[in-house]
């Protein structure tokens, strides 16, 4: 004979409806929390680089350097830092972002659909797949804060970084400083330490690749940044304090450490004289 329990009903026994329905909930809350977990997971994987690297190239020195963003290394991007360059490189699963912390570097891209390519300097953003391109960043001296993007192959689009509130400042052109910017072959363009971008200027291809080849190109260039361009690469001992002299334009393409012939060939080209002050050489006026 068969006793039934007066404290139990249906509910308890493992096929009542009230019981499956309660293994069904235990169950989806298991499900739902790993993939609760599998989500966090997999959102903190895409928004954490695989891999990162500071690369710098000190002074007087170039450095060339191959991304590890593809198997076969036909297929990886090529970066070459130019003189006195830091960038950090970091890999993520979506994307590729380079920060150009000082100096300039050309970048090699090779296409990636899954890995879109982006370049942060200053207050400028570059984004360009399958192309050739410089991007420079001065902190100091006479180009500080000073971002300059220079297309060598491919298109480029560069976008400012400015603050939505710093664009919103900006009414005399209606915020075009601010409107992104294509940029194809053969095109240069300049963002300021605010984020504006300035007008599209066209040049030839050797002056845009000129820095690789180890010279330096001066287009109506004044005295005093072109003195500092060869600095850079070195010390030259050159000195230009007369603001009226400093303002002089030149123009000629010289090795990098040609600064002395540089020096030499000045008064042939400007109101200038050489004046020797101990162990540095004073341009002057005339």
């Amino acid at each position: 004979m068969t006793v039934s329990n007066p404290s139990r009903d249906d509910s308890d026994r493992p096929n009542s409806p009230l019981a499956r329905l309660a293994i069904g909930a235990a169950a989806f809350a298991v499900v739902a929390g790993m993939l609760g977990g599998g989500w966090i997971g997999w959102q903190t994987w895409r928004s954490s680089p695989g891999y990162t690297q500071n690369y710098v190239a000190d002074r007087g020195q170039t450095v060339t350097v191959t991304l590890p963003d593809a198997d076969v290394d036909a297929d990886k991007t090529v970066l070459q830092l130019d003189t006195a360059t830091s960038v950090n490189a970091r890999l993520y699963s979506n994307r590729r972002v380079m920060l150009v912390e000082e100096g300039r570097a050309s970048f090699d891209i090779k296409p990636n659909r899954e890995q879109p390519f982006y370049v942060l300097a200053g207050a400028a953003q570059v984004e360009g797949t399958d192309a050739i391109y410089s991007v420079g960043q001065s902190k100091t001296g006479m180009e500080a804060g000073r971002t300059v993007i220079s297309v060598e192959a491919g298109t480029v689009k560069v976008t400012s970084t400015a603050s939505s509130e710093m664009m919103a400042s900006s009414s005399q052109d209606g915020g075009q400083d601010y409107a992104p910017r294509d940029l194809s072959a053969g095109q240069r363009l300049t963002a300021d330490e605010k984020g504006r971008l300035g007008t599209i200027a066209n040049l030839p291809a050797s002056e845009i690749t000129a820095w690789r080849q180890g010279r330096i190109v001066f287009k109506n260039t004044p005295l005093a940044r072109a003195v500092a361009e060869f600095e850079r690469y070195g010390r030259t001992g050159l000195v230009v304090r007369q603001s009226a002299v400093s303002a002089l334009t030149v123009d000629g393409t010289y090795g990098v450490k040609q600064f002395k012939d540089f020096a030499a060939a000045l008064p042939g080209m400007l109101p200038v004289r050489l004046e020797q002050q101990g162990d540095v050489t004073e341009i002057v006026a005339r």
